[in-house]
């Protein structure tokens, strides 16, 4: 005879009790319930007919849009670079050295009855034929714009400042369209007929004081503090060939990154 086999183990009384739950709840099965619906959330009608009504009404808008591009003027040439001269250092009144910053300006959307009919570029004279061009083409745009400047004449006059920084050189179209950083400010400009002018940092670009980088010369004149006195002497020569001064003009300056902080520091200092 072999060996006696034991007889099998009983269940633990808590895993039987385990087993008849789990049987119970598969015998007799509780009734799912519904999510109830959101009470924020409105319902969408999918209804073919709607969809067919809201397809309909993208189509007339695209075509709206379409239309009104088509019929649009076409965009102007970029304006071309113009140069200021600035004092090498701010910060020392001794110092008489000059140097050329590079700035763009649009003034295609600004009407402002106080600006004069003769023009010239900062820092540079126009000759006389220039003047009689420029006297002349002020002339036909005003006729143009009579009921405009009428009522511009009410508001204060707005100059968009886009302040350069560190980066990439600007170009002529950051007064026109903005590029891509630009663009939401220059599109306001243009609603608002304001100035747009930008304004290219020093060392960077073409707007080079001193013609080398040396150690020595940028830590003398590569600095927030001299890049404040460039913005303060630029607003003054804009507003005086305008002819803007005290409430009749506001300007917004604008940058992103450390643009954006001498944008700031430029108004705590106009104060």
């Amino acid at each position: 005879m072999g060996p006696r086999r034991a007889p099998p183990r009983a269940l633990p009384r808590s895993l039987a009790l385990l087993l008849l739950l789990l049987l119970l709840l598969g015998v007799f099965p509780r009734p799912a319930r519904a999510l109830r619906p959101n009470a924020l959330r409105p319902r969408l009608r999918a209804s073919p007919r709607n969809a067919r009504a809201h397809l309909a009404r993208r189509v007339r808008a695209l075509d709206a849009i379409a239309s009104t591009e088509e019929d649009a003027p076409p965009p102007r040439p970029p304006p071309p670079a113009r140069f200021l001269a600035q004092r090498l250092d701010h910060n020392d009144p001794a110092e008489s050295r000059t140097w050329r910053q590079r700035y763009f300006l649009n003034d295609a959307w600004f009407l402002n009855d106080a600006r004069p009919r003769r023009r010239r570029r900062l820092g540079e004279e126009e000759d006389g034929d220039g003047e009689q061009d420029a006297s002349a083409s002020d002339a036909t745009e005003d006729a143009k714009n009579t009921s405009a400047t009428a009522a511009a004449r009410a508001s204060p006059a707005i100059v968009f400042l886009c302040v350069g920084g560190e980066g990439p050189a600007l170009r002529a179209t950051v007064v026109t369209i903005g590029d891509a950083h630009c663009a939401l400010a220059v599109e306001t400009a243009r609603r608002r007929n304001a100035l747009v002018v930008a304004l290219e940092h020093r060392f960077y670009g073409a707007s080079q004081p001193t013609g080398d980088l040396s150690t020595a010369s940028l830590r003398r004149y590569l600095s927030s503090s001299q890049a404040l006195g460039d913005i303060a002497h630029f607003v003054t020569r804009v507003n005086e060939m305008y002819g803007l001064f005290g409430d009749d003009v506001r300007w917004i300056a604008f940058g992103g990154s450390y643009p954006g902080v001498l944008a700031s520091w430029s108004r705590l200092k106009a104060r």
